[in-house]
């Protein structure tokens, strides 16, 4: 196999730059001030933590809300964003996306907004822009806007502007497969005033994860790096395996999926992890270069195949890309087609699975049938790797088209 899900910005320059660095011991400080500076923000704006589902946690808990308090989220997201509401003790509102952007449907926000309504997290999933930010702020100025930019970290909107910097709080996962990684780790950016006064001194408050921990997420995400090239990818579920059975895999555990609060949550992000963060952050403007060169040539294959849709845009900075299936499309037949893009080495992904993704997850307040779009396009969506560790060849881009029109034909 020849790419990976997983570092997608990762280097193991960046691995052996952490091992003889003596400026981890600033890790945080100096995360802080690279991601300001990326997004040309005073850094004081900026606070790390152990994961981004903890900034949600961390804002609700701040907020003062109650239990008959209600925050719209997306009817195609994560578990570990709908739990960080659940834990918080405040109710989840599903609003439905639009399959035309893979984002939340901004006429379904209308529908749900009612006295109750404390904020909506409106999310950028693949990286794709949800563009009525602003258009909200306007229309209900008195709730908060978060945005969910856990897929992206350099999307543009129409006018310029970063995903990111345009609700009153926006927060960016590091997560071992997201845009650039700390393992486990989350930044949270944070635009409107009063909401940072409250913030502040409830961060400040926080510990660290555990050492032992600290030490499970390295070795997981080292795990992960290792088995990212084309001449280890194989043996990825092996060695994550060993790493399982001897007690030193760092992952989201079951009871989280189900519904349950985890140990040392919310964390504030360690040092010695976000100092790897750093090393990405800093070359974050090259790496995204090479992502949306292949992303360019993803859309180049897709706009010439039939029965598929995909969102490609050059202002768009891709976790994954993403391919939709139009319906009259056979599951046996998009089956077929991941079976036949792994024996050409090219990994697929499947977020979301599901309303609430993975399925099977504890789907907190939702009812089956409440996100019809959402729910069919979690059946027929599949992701293609947008990272550094392979670079794709000319004939790599004509074997993936190769298998597309095989089965789904040319426009």
């Amino acid at each position: 196999m020849k790419t990976s899900l997983h570092c997608n910005s990762l280097k193991w320059s960046h691995f052996w730059k952490f091992l003889f660095s003596f400026k981890r011991s600033k890790g945080a400080h100096l995360l802080q001030n690279s991601v300001g500076n990326f997004f040309g923000i005073n850094p004081n704006r900026v606070f790390l933590f152990g994961s981004a589902r903890m900034s949600i946690y961390s804002i609700i808990k701040t907020s003062n809300w109650t239990e008959k308090d209600e925050i719209i989220v997306v009817g195609y997201t994560c578990v570990v964003v709908t739990n960080a509401i659940s834990y918080s003790g405040v109710k989840a509102v599903y609003a439905d996306i639009n399959e035309d952007t893979l984002n939340i449907d901004t006429s379904n926000i209308h529908s749900l907004v009612n006295h109750n309504t404390k904020a909506i997290i409106i999310s950028h999933n693949f990286g794709i822009v949800y563009e009525d930010i602003q258009l909200i702020k306007d229309q209900y100025p008195d709730l908060l806007i978060i945005e969910d930019a856990a897929h992206t970290f350099g999307s543009k909107d129409n006018k310029g502007d970063y995903a990111g910097l345009l609700g009153d709080a926006s927060y960016f996962s590091l997560e071992y497969s997201k845009a650039f990684t700390t393992g486990m780790g989350g930044v949270l950016i944070v635009n409107n005033e009063e909401l940072k006064s409250r913030i502040e001194p409830y961060y400040q408050s926080l510990t660290k994860y555990p050492r032992i921990s600290n030490i499970k997420i390295l070795l997981t995400l080292k795990t992960h790096l290792f088995t990212s090239k084309r001449l280890t990818i194989k043996l990825k579920w092996k060695s994550l395996r060993l790493l399982n059975k001897l007690g030193l895999m760092f992952n989201s555990s079951q009871e989280e999926l189900d519904g349950k609060m985890p140990e040392h949550y919310p964390v504030k992000l360690g040092n010695n992890l976000a100092y790897l963060g750093y090393l990405q952050c800093e070359q974050m403007d090259s790496i995204n270069k090479y992502k949306s060169e292949v992303a360019r040539s993803y859309s180049e294959i897709f706009s010439n195949i039939s029965r598929v849709k995909h969102y490609y845009h050059p202002d768009y900075n891709y976790v994954r890309y993403p391919i939709l299936f139009d319906e009259d499309v056979s599951l046996n037949t998009i089956l077929q087609i991941k079976s036949d893009l792994k024996k050409i080495g090219i990994v697929t992904g499947e977020w979301f699975n599901d309303v609430i993704h993975p399925k099977g997850s504890f789907r907190y307040n939702y009812n089956e049938g409440e996100c019809p779009i959402g729910e069919s396009i979690s059946r027929r969506i599949i992701n293609l790797p947008v990272n550094i560790h392979y670079a794709l060849k000319p004939k790599d881009f004509d074997n993936i088209k190769s298998v597309f029109k095989k089965y789904l034909g040319s426009k």
